[in-house]
Formats: C-alpha cells, sequence, structure tokens
C-alpha cells in the first residue's frame, strides 16, 4: 500500500511535468526528473513505504469490522 501511494505521487508528478500547460521547461525538467528520482529512494534504499504501508494495513484490517 505504501509503495503504491509513492509510485502515484510519482506518476503524477510527470504528469504535471508533461501536462501541464504553464510551466516553462526548466520546471517542467523539475516535475519530470526530481521527485521521481527522490522518492524512489522510499521503497529501494530505505524501505519506509513497504514499512509504513504494512502497518497502516495492519491497523486497518485490526479495526475493520
Amino acid at each position: 500500500m505504501g509503495t503504491l501511494v509513492v509510485v502515484a505521487v510519482q506518476i503524477g508528478s510527470i504528469g504535471v511535468g508533461i501536462f501541464y500547460p504553464g510551466l516553462i521547461e526548466p520546471e517542467r525538467n523539475f516535475f519530470v526528473s526530481v521527485p521521481p528520482v527522490a522518492l524512489t529512494a522510499l521503497y529501494t534504499v530505505f524501505p519506509i513505504a513497504p514499512l509504513v504501508g504494512g502497518l497502516i494495513g495492519r491497523v486497518w484490517r485490526a479495526t475493520s469490522l
């Protein structure tokens, strides 16, 4: 679940960089390159996203009826 959120944010950032009409070229390059590369560390170098997603999933299952 956490990894899916990170991937969704990455795809959203690339979508903004490609499709938002008001961006100049340096801003467009920023949205397409910097956030996806920086967020990749959340599930490769430091596996924070899968751990947080697992904890959220456990709480969700424990509290649902």
